[in-house]
């Protein structure tokens, strides 16, 4: 996953590019969830959980797949923001 991860001083979150995020979703949704991948893709997600990732997993939950859907849930419960809440929430109703 090069150019995904911290920044070369250790300054920061490098921000990530929209085919970052959906590379990291696309890993979460094929890997076996608790294997070494899956689990660093959930990490960096939840380190960025930018609007972007949000906006991803909220397209992700309007997805006629339900594998995306269950990955977007996923993702969006991990993340602390109320707007991930929201989007979760408002999918169970």
């Amino acid at each position: 996953m090069s150019g995904i991860g911290r920044s070369p001083r250790g300054l920061g979150v490098v921000e990530m590019t929209t085919r970052e995020i959906e590379a990291l979703f696309t890993q979460i949704l094929f890997d076996e969830p608790g294997t070494a991948d899956a689990t660093r893709a959930m990490i960096r997600l939840r380190e960025d959980s930018g609007s972007e990732v949000v906006q991803f997993a909220a397209a992700w939950c309007k997805s006629a797949d339900p594998l995306k859907r269950s990955t977007a849930v996923n993702v969006l419960g991990k993340l602390t923001s109320s707007e991930s809440y929201a989007l979760v929430t408002g999918m169970l109703e």
